[in-house]
């Protein structure tokens, strides 16, 4: 009798019963209904999140427009205020205020509503307005403080430090290696104007080794030649001073120590290195001796038990053959001993 061969029930062509078919078959069913709804669940989650990605970037250009309308809104209010604050004041009183400036340099917190300006110097040693913060909004206003402004630069700043102070505050900067260059008057300890170089030196400094000479490497820092050219004496200035035949024999002496040093631990890597090639040599011959002798001896039992089927072997035949002059003994201690040459070479 045919049976199903899933449940076991009858089955009379062979095969599953339409029960376990249909069984089968709602399962296949639901797996691939089970697989299309993970496929849709994450299709619309990627849409989510597309959708809230758009959303927030409509929403963040939308909070950037009305900060940029807020903005300018303020700007307005304020203007609107600066004149109405304006309207108390004349020309002469602003032209004051500009020419009482503080040159202190700029405040750490400015407000934008007060007036400052800043006092710096030039490559050439002038004084020049390095900045100002001109808050009036009238037109008339704004060139009364400035005016006043430059009207106190031309009567307390007209003479400056000088070219020659900068070209030797250059040379010192080069002969001190200072990092940033940077040329401040009445001095560096005492800062009070300040000239800024375009770039930092980026001093690189290294020794010769044949001769112990100290050489530099920089970068020319000022937009000046005049200065580039007081910055590099001020480093050659140094460099001689430290280049005397007394000094450089010294770094001299410190490299070829250095080197004698760095030769000493190559010799004693070199020897350690020597020292473990020829344990290692050693150790490799003993086991090379140690095989030999196994293997003779290995080969010279193997030939001496051998030795003694052999010889009756032979001894059978030579009773058809006409005899043999081999003894026993003769036989084993001739294959004994090809077995300990055979043995030693094979161990070697």
């Amino acid at each position: 009798m045919a049976t199903c061969y899933n449940c076991g029930g009858y089955k009379p062509d062979g095969g599953s019963c339409p029960a376990c078919r249909k069984i089968e078959s709602d399962k296949r069913l639901a797996e691939e209904q089970m697989e299309a709804n993970r496929e849709i669940a994450a299709t619309q989650m990627k849409a989510q999140i597309a959708m809230t990605a758009m959303i927030a970037k409509d929403n963040q250009k939308k909070h950037d427009a009305l900060m940029e309308q807020e903005e300018i809104r303020l700007k307005e209010l304020k203007k609107q205020t600066q004149i109405l604050l304006e309207q108390g004041l004349n020309e002469d009183e602003v032209y004051q205020r500009g020419f009482n400036f503080d040159d202190k340099g700029r405040p750490l917190f400015p407000d934008e509503s007060d007036p400052w300006a800043y006092v710096s110097i030039d490559e050439k040693g002038n004084y020049i307005i390095g900045n100002v913060n001109n808050p009036y909004v009238q037109e008339k206003f704004k060139k009364a403080y400035l005016k006043g402004v430059n009207d106190k630069l031309k009567q307390d700043y007209s003479k400056g430090p000088g070219i020659e102070f900068m070209s030797e505050a250059a040379f010192n900067c080069g002969y001190t290696r200072n990092v940033d260059a940077t040329i401040c008057y009445p001095s560096q300890e005492r800062p009070r104007y300040r000239y800024d170089p375009k770039i930092a030196p980026d001093f690189s400094g290294s020794v010769d080794e044949d001769d112990g000479s100290l050489e530099f490497d920089w970068v020319e820092p000022y937009d000046s030649d005049v200065l580039n050219q007081s910055f590099e004496a001020g480093v050659e200035k140094y460099l001689k001073e430290q280049n005397t035949a007394e000094k450089k024999n010294i770094r001299l002496a410190e490299i070829q120590q250095e080197q004698a040093k760095q030769r000493a631990f190559e010799l004693a890597n070199d020897e350690a290195e020597a020292a473990r090639a020829k344990l290692q040599a050693e150790k490799d011959s003993q086991e090379k001796i140690a095989k030999s002798i196994k293997g003779a001896i290995g080969g010279g039992l193997l030939g001496a038990f051998s030795g003694v089927p052999i010889f009756f072997f032979i001894w059978f035949f030579s009773i058809f053959f006409g005899g043999t002059s081999w003894t026993l003994v003769g036989c084993v201690q001739s294959l004994a001993a090809l077995g300990v040459v055979v043995g030693l070479f094979s161990g070697l």
